[in-house]
């Protein structure tokens, strides 16, 4: 599924909409946005805000195994943003918990150069 940039999405609506016969059992995403880390203290960590305004905490993937080792991307990305990047792309598994907060366990990650949108 591709989505428009300015959509919100989580998996629960997204498995709402599904025919009965269709399931969703994992959520692999690839998307841009703004990096963030929040003043609010409930909300720990860098998170990524989204061209439609969701907020989605980033983690770094779990193990396969006790032999894996996943790359830490997201002090990558901390770093990245300290040094004054704004922008990140990244892909991995969408999570949601019961309380409908997403994150997102990164499988890759890297800053890039904000977009600037030129106005007509």
């Amino acid at each position: 599924m591709t989505f428009k940039g300015e959509a919100k999405f989580s998996p629960a609506i997204i498995k709402s909409v599904l025919p009965k016969k269709y399931s969703i059992e994992a959520m692999q995403v690839a998307t841009e946005g703004q990096l963030a880390v929040s003043d609010k203290p409930e909300e720990k960590g860098l998170w990524l805000v989204l061209k439609s305004g969701q907020k989605v905490s980033l983690a770094n993937r779990t193990a396969k195994d006790d032999k894996d080792k996943p790359e830490d991307l997201v002090a990558k990305l901390s770093e990245a943003q300290k040094a004054g990047s704004k922008a990140a792309r990244v892909e991995g598994l969408m999570v949601e918990d019961k309380d409908g907060n997403l994150s997102l366990q990164l499988a890759k990650g890297e800053a890039v150069a904000e977009k600037t949108e030129e106005k007509k």
